[in-house]
């Protein structure tokens, strides 16, 4: 299944900027999607809107629903990581050099269903809390964020937790 989503009127400024979300299901583990789906397109918001986003522009972000297996050979063959993980961002890279678009391509960002499963369901926290905060998470990599250091994490931090309260949230680090 593949949907596009556009937001409501109420995003940044709705004459001049939106946000294109298309949302990609690999995997069929990924039930009522119509449930979710407006969350990741209101973490997506949010996320970009929190980091002050152009507003006179639109962005475009693909997010894949996946599962253990794809991620696992995505973080094989491009981090040597042989191992399932939540989220894998990919960047789309230099839009500088990019003939003039309807929206800048951000990138995609790979989600799988089971790692975020166990993950909440080991954290004691619900399964969509836990699948906004990786949305938020693979999201900030793709505007440049990242927690290779301790005072990068700490930045990312911050920002993951000021987004989720804004989308009335949990902070994901409480526990």
């Amino acid at each position: 299944m593949q949907t596009t989503y556009v937001p409501s009127d109420n995003f940044l400024d709705a004459e001049t900027s939106s946000v294109e979300i298309e949302i990609i299901e690999k995997s069929e583990l990924w039930k009522n999607l119509d449930i979710i789906e407006q969350g990741i397109a209101s973490a997506v918001e949010e996320t970009i809107y929190q980091n002050n986003a152009t507003r006179d522009v639109s962005y475009q972000v693909t997010i894949v629903l996946s599962n253990d297996e794809e991620i696992q050979n995505l973080n094989n063959l491009f981090r040597n990581i042989n191992k399932p993980t939540n989220v894998l961002s990919f960047p789309f890279g230099d839009n500088s050099k990019l003939p003039p678009l309807d929206a800048i391509p951000l990138g995609d960002i790979v989600l799988s269903f089971e790692t975020i499963e166990h993950e909440a369901n080991t954290q004691g926290i619900k399964f969509d809390h836990h699948l906004y905060h990786m949305v938020i998470h693979g999201l900030l990599h793709l505007l440049g964020y990242d927690h290779e250091t301790e005072k990068d994490a700490i930045r990312m931090e911050a920002k993951e937790i000021e987004i989720m309260q804004k989308l009335a949230l949990p902070n994901p680090y409480a526990n």
